[in-house]
């Protein structure tokens, strides 16, 4: 929309001497949001990693709790192999 109401209501020779700036503006300005984009996305990454790295750290299950919860999957599929097939 911009770009049709600059060639609409300025000459062309105008434009035309402008033209190597604005190719220069528009290309700062590709570089400072890729420069912005780049140091969001490694915040990010960063951010990621630490969550990942607290969980790891919180999810270390004691020998006592892998047991206890293989007990209770023995158990569940003990149940079930054991109920009677037909309902009366």
């Amino acid at each position: 929309m911009a770009g049709y109401l600059v060639a609409r209501f300025t000459p062309g020779d105008i434009r035309l001497a402008h033209n190597d700036r604005a190719g220069f503006i528009l290309a700062v300005i590709g570089v400072v949001y890729a420069v912005l984009l780049a140091f969001v996305a490694i915040g990010t990454w960063e951010r990621f990693n630490q969550a990942e790295l607290e969980v790891t750290k919180n999810r270390k299950p004691s020998r006592r709790s892998i047991a206890t919860r293989n007990r209770f999957r023995m158990q569940h599929l003990c149940a079930r192999c054991f109920e009677p097939t037909f309902a009366p």
